[in-house]
């Protein structure tokens, strides 16, 4: 009786391994969602990835690129307050995002990251006099369609 080839086992053991990071990686709850296109600022346009963390929160980041500056809207604006909507239709105030000034591309590109508890039903981004506030203007510059969780 023979025992069997070391590289055999590991070959073995490295396909059992990746099937199951592949599995995980498939199942992982993830998603991306594109943000509609703006009546206010129409060139611009972006996506939002919602990820759930170990601990069931949601990671939200968010690019989006040929977004005005706040200041050159009509009326003009001091920033771009990104907003969570939740299942009871509550706005949720999760930051504010900041144009990359120093992009060599020259595209106005934007970014934002956050960690919220609230499950997101869809995420938007106003123009506001104040980062601070607790209710979103009337005006919507981006919104997602809603986010299935």
């Amino acid at each position: 009786m023979s025992l069997p080839n070391p590289t055999t086992r590991l070959k073995k053991w490295a396909g059992i391994s990746f099937s199951i990071f592949a599995l995980l990686t498939l199942s992982s709850c993830s998603s991306k969602h594109e943000f509609l296109t703006s009546t206010v600022v129409p060139a611009a346009r972006g996506y939002v990835k919602v990820n759930r963390d170990k601990n069931e929160n949601y990671l939200i980041h968010l690019d989006v690129e040929y977004l005005a500056e706040s200041e050159r809207l009509n009326p003009p604006r001091e920033t771009y307050v990104v907003w969570l909507e939740t299942k009871e239709k509550e706005p949720k105030n999760i930051g504010q995002i900041h144009h990359d000034k120093h992009s060599e591309t020259k595209n106005l590109k934007a970014s934002f990251e956050t960690i919220s508890v609230f499950d997101p039903v869809r995420i938007y981004i106003t123009a506001e006099d104040d980062a601070a506030v607790s209710e979103p203007n009337s005006t919507i510059i981006l919104s997602t369609g809603k986010i299935k969780s």
